[in-house]
């Protein structure tokens, strides 16, 4: 429908180029593709809004993408190189040692194409398992007491201030 005022004309298709990276709510001008001018004016322009369903992986953020990578306890331990998927194919990312949880890692142009080609932030989650054996479970206490961190050893402090 023509919400310009002018007059519509029948159902046409047409082929459009999208370019790369055009984001949410953009608009493309199709010249001379629009409503013909009221007293016989000339065809208008014909402009098209983009809309885009969000990905199954990726989170658009501009021109740059967002994705969860999960890891082993292991691998952010001790590092490692994991394969990430990325827009054109996988690639790997290393991981250092002492990685932790949460923390986000930028994969340089690997995002959206573009005139200025956006980044691939992958936000790194530990994979924890759910149903250890009892022995699994033993040698990991054993691990926490030899390696003796106490990762809420702030928060006591924190709790004694207020």
């Amino acid at each position: 429908t023509c919400g310009g005022g002018g007059v519509v004309q029948a159902p046409e298709s047409l082929t459009v180029s999208v370019p790369p990276g055009l984001g949410e709510g953009k608009k493309l001008r199709i010249k001379g593709k629009g409503a013909l001018g009221s007293g016989g004016g000339a065809q208008g322009d014909l402009y098209i809004v983009v809309r885009t369903r969000p990905h199954a992986f990726f989170k658009r953020e501009g021109q740059d993408l967002a994705c969860d990578v999960p890891i082993t306890f292991g691998e952010a331990a001790t590092g490692a190189e994991v394969n990430v998927p990325t827009l054109a194919g996988p690639v790997t990312l290393r991981v250092p040692a002492g990685t932790q949880g949460g923390q986000r890692m930028r994969l340089k142009g690997k995002g959206l194409a573009g005139a200025a080609p956006g980044d691939l932030y992958v936000t790194i989650q530990i994979a924890v398992p759910k149903n250890l054996d009892p022995e699994s479970r033993e040698m990991l206490r054993k691990l926490d007491q030899k390696l003796g961190l106490d990762p809420r050893k702030e928060l006591e402090t924190l709790l004694h201030a207020t």
